[in-house]
């Protein structure tokens, strides 16, 4: 759909809403005004249905007809509402009803097509209704405000925009060129027209109550004017709510009526002119009467009127419709707005609803006017009082200001809510907020969040009457953000009448205090997790020996609970024969200079008793701590049952380690920092063909004169002076003339060096052995290379000569053969001519068979060139190149991208001609064939594989697959030698890697291949 059609079709839409909307409302409310306002707009509506009706169902043309008439009555339509503003000139009125007439005439007697001249009286027509149509609602909106004006001026914007409309449809009359130009403006500007009518026959209900509360903004600013609050403000305000009336609705005139309540007699309050009002029509069974009544809103129009009061009340001022509005309260009426306008409303609903909406406002003004009045006599005679106690107060006020000022604590009074109320300086200087400040926030903000419930449980205690007032400590946060601690007291003010009015809030700064404290509680929690964490157990006793402090260690030592020691005497925790000693020592130590003391000088074991009765030994200390003529002795224990078991172990395991390196095969020695033997074992004696006795507590030189003049010598002292380690082989000379070859291991010792040596003599002799057989292999391998490179080259020449004998007597046959298959063909008769075919055929393989079995002995003698190949790019182009040799096959490759290996470039493109070109050949008979070339991981190696889902192989011949001329499928089914996976197999094993086949029968067959682990790098 165009954006010309969408245009069309959305002032359709529009145009057939305000028909059905306008319909809906006069069958609702079946007046005048609202059944001519659904016929002027379904004027429009009934062709723009029957037109959507058309584009989905084919109609008759009558049924195109007849909608099409309602369409030339809406000038006259139009007209009609008109005459609800104003009066309409007989020349209008009869041009309208004139054209409504000659255009249905035209219709009936000319059909379709209608000469260009009727259409364009039809247009101007049309043009000339609409735009008079424009104007009256222009001139209508100009005298009136409000919603009326709003409305009308869409109303005249919707008139406007239809006529010219219509005029730019009749251009092409005129000027056919500008068919097609026109037609897009036209649609625009009726989609225009159709939402301005739609905007003000039919706005929807926010629009309406914005235009009307804006009316209502500008009377409320109006009567609110300061210049109007004095003894005649309720004149003026009337003057003002009559004045916003008549301009509102377009009124002549406006009344404003009060009621006595003595006689109920009616006087005018107001009147916008000077014209006479019929007060007697009020008093009968009038609508004014009604209004009054009934406490609504009514509008009478002329053509309406059901009785004589309404009629003479209309006739009093020569009007044509009254608006009736009572100005009321909630509890009373105060009295009648009467709005008169010389024709009528387009708009009576939302006119009354206007004025309803000012005449409210009017009473709620005029009511608080008399309660400021009320209020102003009741507040002379306060006055007086006011100003005999404000003198009282004044005295008493600074008395208590001097106190609440200069108080050494903070002073505050809070509304319920929190809010503060007044401070004193120094509330402020432990808060750190001015007063002002403090005015604009409340008492929760400078409590923590988590002490916000606790103070909430001590309110509510305040204001169910279970307290006068609560005391705590708590914590404010300072202006700076650091907490402030206080010592809070709040109590609670009440009224007169016992309700809660205020708190009274005092508070002191006790900071310092409760960092004192805490710093205290710190250092006593330091100090216990000290007393806990350490190793040793720590008790504490009284002199009386009555435990008063006993640590987490001395819970382990002992067995027993903090719990179960408090109180208990120390001698519970001591073997029985050494109670009345360890008594004896107390004492003495308490009575002594001594502030510490180590215990067990004169007795080195000391002991304890476990809670189980188990006797362990200890290491213990004492200490003394005087307070107030009090002695506290202190006893620091540890329990060294592990310590001596350790003990025990250690000299058990030099024992043992003795024992192992005396009974060692290797020799074993300590050199001191002057070379003396410290220690040896007996196998470094024998090593050394001396007693040990002999060598220990003698120098290394004393014992081997020479020996500093050794290699062997030179790494141990290097190992003595550097601390360096090392292992070397030396051949060791003894005095004696003999030698023999050890294996040092020299470590640095913090005594000197330790030396470990293992005889190696006849390991020596055996690896001289060994290099004279090496030097008689390496000898007989040099022989035997210098024969096969003979017989290689005895190869390379039978291989020539057998290419360059064999292929001769092939050429030869080959050419014969066609030879005779040319010049005797005429003689030979068919099975002669199948028989030289069939020599020549098989002439060709003998010859493609020597050429294959000399590639593959080619490639035993040829040298690797590894570098960086691309695999992929290679598969790339045997793939294109297979495909050149047959189009007409369907093959879809799926070739990896990027797959790079270091490998024979040249060997590699042989390589995978020959498995590319299998795949290719094996899966001929496959309509659609797939190829695949890519590469996994297998076991920390790539491994590269070519798949195709041909007729594959059985595989339980699979052994045969890379032996030369070795085939699994006929030459009738395949062509080929059979040498092409041989090949293969050779290049593969030249790289040093793998080559395996899996196949399924009429499945496909994969090859793999790995080619080494060298690097090009």
């Amino acid at each position: 759909m165009s954006g010309e059609d969408l245009l069309l079709l959305f002032s359709e839409f529009v145009f057939l809403l305000l028909g059905i909307i306008t319909t809906v409302d006069f069958i609702r409310h079946r007046n005048r005004i609202r059944r001519d306002i659904a016929m002027m707009f379904n004027s429009i509506a009934i062709p723009v249905t029957a037109g959507l009706l058309g584009r989905v169902i084919t109609l008759p043309q009558w049924i195109g007809v007849l909608a099409i008439l309602p369409l030339f009555a809406q000038p006259y339509l139009l007209i009609r509402l008109i005459q609800y503003l104003e009066s309409v000139p007989k020349l209008i009125d009869r041009l309208a009803f004139g054209g409504l007439l000659f255009t249905l005439a035209a219709l009936v007697i000319f059909r379709s097509p209608v000469p260009p001249v009727i259409t364009l009286l039809v247009v101007v027509y049309f043009v000339v209704i609409d735009g008079y149509a424009m104007f009256a609602f222009i001139r209508g909106a100009i005298v009136t405000s409000g919603v009326v004006r709003q409305r009308l001026r869409f109303a005249a914007a919707g008139a406007g925009f239809l006529a010219v409309t219509l005029g730019v449809t009749g251009l092409p009359i005129l000027i056919p060129s500008l068919q097609g130009m026109t037609a897009v403006t036209a649609q625009v500007l009726a989609m225009i027209s159709a939402v301005a009518f739609y905007v003000s026959f039919l706005p929807p209900s926010w629009l309406r109550r914005l235009w009307q509360f804006s009316e209502l903004r500008g009377f409320l600013f109006a009567i609110s004017d300061p210049a109007s609050a004095d003894s005649t403000s309720v004149v003026t305000t009337y003057g003002k709510l009559g004045q916003t009336a008549n301009r509102a609705v377009g009124g002549m005139i406006s009344f404003i009526l009060e009621q006595s309540p003595e006689d109920h007699a009616w006087r005018i309050a107001y009147a916008s002119d000077d014209h006479a009002l019929d007060m007697t029509a009020l008093h009968e069974q009038s609508s004014a009467l009604l209004a009054w009544q009934t406490k609504t809103s009514r509008s009478v129009r002329r053509e309406a009127v059901s009785n004589e009061a309404d009629r003479r009340l209309l006739d009093s001022v020569s009007a044509g419709t009254v608006m009736i509005v009572p100005i009321t309260l909630s509890d009373r009426g105060m009295g009648l707005l009467l709005v008169f306008l010389k024709s009528t409303s387009l708009f009576p609903n939302d006119d009354l609803e206007l004025l309803f909406l000012l005449a409210q406002q009017c009473a709620t003004f005029l009511e608080n006017i008399q309660l400021v009045e009320q209020l102003q006599s009741y507040s002379k005679g306060l006055e007086q009082k006011v100003d005999e106690r404000t003198a009282e107060l004044r005295q008493s006020e600074e008395r208590f200001r001097s106190i609440f000022e200069q108080a050494a604590v903070g002073i505050a009074h809070r509304t319920l809510e929190g809010a503060f109320i007044e401070v004193n300086q120094r509330f402020c200087d432990i808060v750190g907020y001015s007063a002002e400040e403090l005015f604009g926030i409340s008492a929760q903000t400078l409590t923590y969040a988590e002490d916000y419930e606790s103070d909430l449980k001590h309110v509510n205690t305040l204001l169910n009457g279970a307290a006068v007032s609560y005391t705590i400590e708590k914590r404010y946060r300072h202006k700076s953000g650091q907490p402030v601690w206080i010592n809070l007291t709040v109590s609670l003010a009440r009224r007169p009448n016992g309700e809660p009015d205020h708190y009274i809030t005092v508070i002191e700064d006790i900071t310092e205090r409760i960092q004192a404290e805490a710093e205290r509680h710190e250092a006593e929690a330091r100090f216990a997790r000290v007393l806990d964490t350490t190793a040793e157990g720590v008790i504490t006793v009284d002199m009386n020996q009555r435990i008063i402090l006993f640590n987490q260690s001395a819970e382990r030592i002992f067995g027993y609970s903090a719990e179960e020691a408090m109180g208990q005497t120390l001698t519970m925790l001591l073997p029985p024969d050494v109670v009345s000693r360890h008594d004896r020592f107390l004492r003495e130590f308490a009575d002594g200079d001594d502030i510490a003391r180590g215990m067990g000088q004169r007795q080195r074991d000391l002991a304890a008793k476990h809670k189980d009765g188990t006797i362990f030994p200890i290491e213990a200390s004492i200490s003394k701590l005087t307070e107030k003529d009090q002695v506290i002795l202190t006893v620091f224990i540890r329990d060294i049952t592990e310590k001596r078991q350790a003990e025990e172990a250690l000299r058990e395991s030099e024992s043992r380690y003795h024992r192992i390196i005396d009974n060692m095969l290797e020799g074993f020695q300590i050199l001191g920092q002057d070379w003396r033997y410290l220690y040896l074992n007996d196998a470094a004696a024998r090593y050394g063909k001396m007693e040990k006795e002999a060598l220990l507590d003698h120098t290394v030189t004393e014992m081997y004169p020479g020996i500093e003049r050794t290699d062997m010598f030179a790494s141990m002292q290097r190992c003595m002076t550097q601390r360096t380690s090392s292992i070397e082989e030396f051949e060791f000379g003894y005095p004696d003339g003999t030698s023999a070859w050890f294996q040092f291991s020299i470590q640095p010792v913090p005594e000197g060096i330790s030396i470990l040596s293992i005889d190696i003599t006849e390991r020596k002799a055996a690896e001289a052995a060994l290099l004279g057989i090496n030097e008689a292999l390496e000898q007989r391998v040099a022989e035997r290379t210098v024969q096969l490179q003979a017989t290689n080259k005895e190869l390379e020449a039978f291989s020539y000569s057998v290419s360059h004998d064999l292929r001769a007597p092939l050429r030869a046959l080959d050419g014969f053969s066609q030879a005779l298959l040319e010049d005797y063909e005429e003689t030979l008769d068919e099975d002669g001519q199948e028989y030289l075919t069939l020599i020549r055929s098989e002439s060709q393989r003998m010859g493609q068979l020597i050429d294959d079995l000399l590639d593959l002995s080619r490639l035993t003698r040829t040298d690797l060139n590894r570098a960086q190949v691309n695999l992929s790019d290679i598969a790339h182009e045997i793939a294109a190149e297979l495909q050149r040799q047959a189009p007409s096959r369907e093959v879809e490759f799926a070739i990896e991208d990027d797959l790079w290996s270091c490998a024979d470039p040249h060997l590699m493109r042989i390589l995978l001609q020959n498995l590319i070109g299998n795949a290719w050949k094996y899966s001929s008979k496959q309509a659609r064939a797939h190829i695949q070339f890519g590469r996994q991981r297998e076991q920390d190696e790539w491994v590269y594989f070519v798949r195709d889902d041909g007729v594959g192989f059985n595989m339980n011949y699979a052994h045969k697959l890379f032996g030369a001329f070795q085939r699994l499928h006929s030459m009738e089914e395949f062509e080929g030698t059979g040498i092409g996976l041989a090949i293969v197999q050779r290049i593969v094993h030249q790289h040093g890697g793998t080559v395996r086949a899996h196949g399924v029968v009429n499945e496909g067959a994969t090859f793999y291949f790995t080619v080494g682990h060298e690097s090009c790098a």
